[in-house]
């Protein structure tokens, strides 16, 4: 009887934490990664810094749960890595963001994150962390921006070409 029942039990599912990635042009990595090195310290800082202020805006709408009901919320705790390449290694700077399943409810408990809100807020703050980004390097570096190819802006400069060179896992996904 052990056996089957080992067999049927599922163990429970909990979810510790979320990955909230938050990426950048590609443009912006060949920057980064073939510039000299004040080039590469003023844009991996712009893009920490776009992280940074997109992370603010959703703690800022952090929701927990209480018996099944959302409550307003405080404290989030999240953890960033900022890696440089793609996994097929591209110059390709971006931050994963791991945010811990737990806030502070207004009662001064710890409840879990309402993960529906954090994924609704998703796109909106990587529109954030990505205005951020490009504020601070037209700024800082006089950059300038142009269309991408598909979407998102581009650095004025860099062709779509040295883009594509640069995008390995794009070429064999196409």
């Amino acid at each position: 009887h052990l056996a089957e029942f080992l067999e049927r039990r599922r163990p429970p599912s909990v979810r510790v934490g979320f990955d909230l990635t938050l990426t950048t042009e590609k443009s912006l990595g060949v920057l980064a990664l073939l510039g000299d090195a004040a080039t590469r310290t003023a844009v991996l800082g712009s893009i920490r810094a776009g992280n940074d202020w997109a992370l603010g805006w959703i703690e800022e709408r952090a929701v927990g749960r209480i018996d099944g009901k959302p409550v307003p919320a405080d404290g989030l705790m999240v953890a960033s890595f900022q890696h440089l390449t793609s996994r097929a290694l591209d110059p390709f700077p971006h931050h994963h963001n791991v945010v811990m399943n737990t806030v502070t409810a207004p009662d001064g408990s710890h409840r879990s994150l309402w993960s529906r809100c954090l994924y609704q807020d998703a796109h909106a703050a990587s529109a954030l962390a990505t205005a951020e980004m490009r504020h601070q390097l037209s700024g800082q570096l006089d950059v300038r921006w142009r269309p991408g190819r598909k979407s998102g802006w581009e650095i004025n400069g860099i062709t779509d070409r040295v883009v594509s060179e640069f995008s390995q896992r794009r070429g064999e996904i196409d």
